[in-house]
């Protein structure tokens, strides 16, 4: 998490703390962009940051309250966390490849 954080951060110029948590408020054209073909459907997380702010769509973090997995078991276990790694870089790195920002 801090790890994407300090990346999306980087790329956008803004501090990022937590772009795992999945929660997000969105206006109109937020929605109709993350409706396209191209919003990735698995682990929407730090390259979804990065892809808005190319779009040139506003990014603000807002506090709110975690609650502990009532399992106590993380949803993250065996090769999911490698997988996960492995996809978040290679979306940040194709979207800042990209030449023109998919709006």
């Amino acid at each position: 998490m801090r790890i994407f954080g300090f990346i999306a951060g980087l790329l956008i110029g803004q501090k990022i703390t937590d772009p795992t948590s999945g929660y997000q408020a969105l206006d109109r054209r937020a929605v109709k962009f993350h409706t396209r073909d191209s919003f990735p459907g698995d682990y929407p997380d730090a390259d979804v940051l990065v892809m808005l702010h190319q779009v040139g769509l506003r990014i603000q973090e807002v506090p709110v309250g975690m609650r502990v997995n009532a399992s106590g078991r993380s949803m993250h276990s065996g090769l999911k966390p490698l997988y996960y790694i492995y996809k978040i870089l290679l979306c940040i790195a194709l979207n800042l490849l990209r030449k023109e920002p998919a709006a």
